[in-house]
């Protein structure tokens, strides 16, 4: 049993060293609906997981798990034809998963880096409704996935940052930025930044 103890203690900073979990939190630049800003409904935050595998020579590779709220919604009724109109608001969860390989450019303390790999996003629980007015004056409410272009796009991230390194724990400051292939909801931004914090061990 004590010798159990005494290897796991020794194993601890080893896998200190080729591993890292951790979480990320920080916030979008820029507009989620770049077109209609002011109907934007997506939340100026984001959060998620961290994962890293550390590799010779200052390489690395990072998994990450970002979640954020978007949204969009029509304050005013659309005209489709003369005396008809249409209100929309949509809601989804925002799932997006970088694999991305990392390189520091100098040890110690002080560490900064850039990074780049590809990016999946993924909308989920998504609520959608439709407010028709109709020609008699009567409304008819309907709900689905309005507005949805893409529930799941790809994308290629590239971003850098720096890490302070203060025994077993890394902050790493970043910014990253993300072009995505297609859009997921109509109106939403092809081109991507954000401002994240990472904090692992």
């Amino acid at each position: 049993m004590k010798a159990f103890l005494v290897f796991l203690f020794a194993a601890v900073p080893v896998f200190a060293q080729l591993f890292s979990v951790g979480v990320k939190a920080g916030v979008p630049l820029g507009d989620a609906y770049p077109e209609s800003p002011d109907l934007s409904q997506a939340k100026r935050y984001l959060v998620g997981a961290t994962a890293e595998v550390h590799l010779p020579f200052r390489f690395s590779v990072e998994l990450d798990a970002i979640y954020k709220r978007t949204g969009f919604a029509t304050p005013n009724e659309i005209l489709l034809i003369p005396d008809e109109t249409i209100k929309y608001q949509v809601k989804a969860n925002q799932w997006e998963f970088p694999l991305l390989g990392k390189y520091e450019l100098t040890g110690g303390v002080l560490r900064p880096f850039v990074d780049a790999g590809p990016v999946l996003r993924n909308l989920s629980n998504l609520q959608g409704v439709a407010i028709f007015n109709t020609l008699s004056g009567g409304a008819i409410s309907s709900s689905g996935p309005f507005l949805l272009s893409n529930r799941n796009t790809a994308g290629f991230a590239v971003g850098g940052g720096v890490t302070f390194k203060l025994l077993h724990l890394r902050l790493s400051p970043e910014i990253r930025y993300t072009r995505w292939a297609n859009q997921s909801l109509d109106g939403s931004a092809n081109n991507q930044a954000d401002v994240m914090v990472g904090f692992t061990f």
